[in-house]
């Protein structure tokens, strides 16, 4: 539905910080989910002007940067934030790690 379209990139970005991976690269992967972007406008009966749409639907890598600077101010790290705003302790992001990585060669 359109807003698990619309929140897919945002819960990707929490889960890999989340894992450990560096911001930079959640911003990358982050931004790249707009060439992927599909036009769903049928999903609202096609009420809805494309570009109004797709404006709606787009990743915006400000929103990302806005809010890692929140993060920052509001909880002073990443770990901060997961732990005490999310309540998602080290127990539970090493089993979130060994369920979605790979281990090194």
């Amino acid at each position: 539905n359109l807003i698990r379209s619309t929140t897919a990139p945002t819960i990707s970005a929490v889960v890999m910080m989340a894992l450990g991976v560096a911001r930079s690269t959640i911003a990358e992967d982050y931004a790249l989910s707009n060439q992927y972007r599909r036009d769903l406008t049928f999903q609202v009966g096609g009420a809805v002007d494309p570009a109004v749409m797709a404006a709606l639907t787009r990743s915006h890598p400000a929103y990302l940067a806005e809010a890692f600077q929140t993060i920052d101010e509001v909880w002073g790290s990443d770990d901060a934030y997961l732990c005490d705003a999310l309540e998602l302790s080290d127990e539970r992001r090493d089993a979130l790690k060994d369920l979605l990585l790979e281990p090194a060669p």
